[in-house]
């Protein structure tokens, strides 16, 4: 079965390269597709704001503590949002305005308020009327720590107030990420599992009745009469197995009558020399006393030769049975005596 284990290698190393590329595919596209769901929903949030404050500014100037009160009572908010198998509790979400020279007028934060950003993308780019956009790190030294940050345009294009941003840390994000690629390797891995469980039940169901077929054949070919093994449903196999048994039966046929040959004419030449002898003996001149012994003798011989002849037939009807159909015990004391005496 050498073949049947380096066909199932194959297979499973063709298999196991194909879910590993396609695997590393789905993995590969995972963080940026979540990312860019994300930043999608950003950019919305980032024009909304900005129509607020563009609100505001018509109704007389930014206010500040307007916004700083709506996000403080934002964050202090309890919730659970179950998404997709991961829960959300808290505001992961914040937002800074500078104005057209690039000070941070406010920060949800607390931490930029007063300080120039007009070097920033997201600041520097929408000035110029682009999609301002850009993901910066907290700390240099922790990939993690990045914050991804839209901005939107504060009034008209001809002469903006400035620009509001929305900024969102990717730790937020990540257990999303991590969520999507452990449901990426355990369906990979269940949908290889069950491949090759289905590639190994159906080599099995092929190769088993072969196997059986292979070892039928080497009990034929020690000597053996085995019975022909249940090799299921499978006609290929069945129609196998029937040429198999029937080249069996030939070969038996013909070794028999090889073997049946040989044991006649073996056993044929006493009783036909003792007959041939007295017979010659008969067409000499003799006592009638000696005349009628030969005839005896011949007599004797005739029928010792016809038994012998009844009992190959016997033997032969016997031995051209596959099977038994009745069985029964046999006491075989007697019958060792009897061939003893």
């Amino acid at each position: 079965m050498r073949l049947t284990r380096v066909t199932l290698f194959f297979i499973a190393l063709i298999i196991g390269t194909g879910l590993y590329l396609l695997m590393r595919q789905q993995l590969s596209v995972v963080e940026p597709q979540t990312y860019q769901a994300t930043e999608e929903s950003m950019v919305d949030a980032a024009q909304l704001l900005s129509a607020f404050v563009d609100a505001d500014l018509k109704a007389g100037g930014f206010k500040k503590e307007r916004f700083e009160d709506a996000f403080h009572g934002a964050s202090r908010r309890k919730f659970k949002a179950l998404i997709h198998g991961h829960l959300k509790d808290h505001m992961g979400l914040g937002a800074y305005v500078t104005d057209v020279t690039g000070k941070c007028l406010f920060d949800s934060g607390g931490k930029l308020e007063g300080t120039n950003l007009i070097q920033a993308r997201d600041v520097a780019l929408t000035l110029r009327g682009e999609y301002g956009a850009r993901s910066s790190r907290t700390d240099d030294t922790n990939p993690f720590s990045s914050v991804l940050h839209v901005g939107a345009l504060i009034g008209p294009m001809e002469d903006p107030f400035g620009v509001v941003t929305v900024y969102k840390p990717q730790s937020d994000v990540l257990p999303i990420v991590d969520a999507r690629r452990r449901g990426i390797y355990w369906g990979t891995g269940l949908i290889g599992a069950g491949i090759l469980f289905l590639v190994t039940a159906v080599f099995i169901w092929q190769y088993r009745p072969v196997g059986l077929l292979t070892e039928y054949a080497r009990e034929i070919e020690s000597g053996k009469r085995p019975p022909l093994p249940k090799l299921g449903a499978g006609k290929e196999v069945n129609t196998l197995a029937r040429a198999l048994e029937s080249m069996r039966e030939a070969l038996e046929g013909r070794r028999y009558a090889e073997r049946y040959v040989q044991t006649l004419t073996h056993e044929m030449k006493s009783p036909l020399a003792a007959i041939r002898g007295a017979a010659e003996l008969l067409d000499e001149d003799m006592p009638e006393a000696d005349r009628r012994r030969f005839l005896e003798n011949i007599r004797a011989e005739s029928g010792r030769a016809e038994r012998l002849l009844n009992r190959l037939l016997e033997l032969s009807a016997l031995e051209g049975r596959s099977s038994l159909e009745e069985t029964e015990n046999v006491d075989l004391v007697p019958i060792v005596a009897r061939a003893i005496d």
